[in-house]
């Protein structure tokens, strides 16, 4: 992530879902990432931040981020390791859509390719949730990349 963090050099002791280019990997897709993201749930902390020795960035769900905080409420049963396919989905288009304003046009197609990678192998369908937390333009370019694939 290339976001502003705060620093931290303690792991935290919550539920953590891993998220990001690790967590896809996992799920068999094959583009690299330097560093593992975690979903978390920690009053109190930042809405990012990080531990740089072990090359761990976490988004604080209880952020103030009302788009996190409803991404872990869909992942509230989720007992495993990774956020689920749905999930995971829903934050590349939110981020897709978030590297797209801010230019960042490697960062938006990293993202196009794992939203490809999670439609084709999960059969997952547009992110409704992402729909309240992104412009119009914003949503036109995921529907995009839906349409993409129907061709």
């Amino acid at each position: 992530m290339d976001m502003n963090t705060e620093e931290d050099s303690s792991y935290p002791t919550h539920k953590q879902l891993m998220i990001g280019g690790d967590a896809l990997k996992k799920l068999g897709n094959n583009r690299h990432t330097p560093d593992t993201d975690y979903l978390v749930h920690a009053p109190g902390k930042p809405l990012f931040y990080s531990d740089r020795a072990a090359k761990i960035d976490y988004v604080n769900a209880a952020g103030g981020n009302g788009f996190f905080a409803e991404v872990w409420r869909m992942e509230e049963r989720n007992i495993g390791e990774l956020a689920s396919p749905a999930a995971l989905l829903a934050l590349r288009a939110y981020a897709m859509v978030q590297h797209i304003q801010s230019r960042n046009f490697p960062k938006a197609d990293d993202c196009e390719h794992d939203m490809r990678f999670l439609i084709r192998s999960f059969n997952l369908g547009p992110p409704s949730v992402v729909k309240k937390y992104v412009d119009d333009e914003g949503w036109k370019e995921i529907e995009q990349v839906f349409q993409g694939m129907r061709r």
